[in-house]
């Protein structure tokens, strides 16, 4: 039985280290908003008119 080894191509080895990048930046913003789920939003308060 022949033994399979995987060839990719170079655009594919990139893409893969892009995304994983981009998959790690996605995580650490989730954990950030999870943490204070208020930073940097604003009260929605009623608005009083003048």
């Amino acid at each position: 039985m022949n033994n399979y080894t995987a060839i990719y191509e170079e655009r594919f080895n990139q893409n893969l280290r892009r995304y994983t990048s981009l998959r790690q930046r996605i995580k650490r913003r989730i954990e950030r908003i999870l943490s204070n789920p208020y930073t940097n939003t604003e009260a929605l308060g009623e608005l009083v008119a003048s």
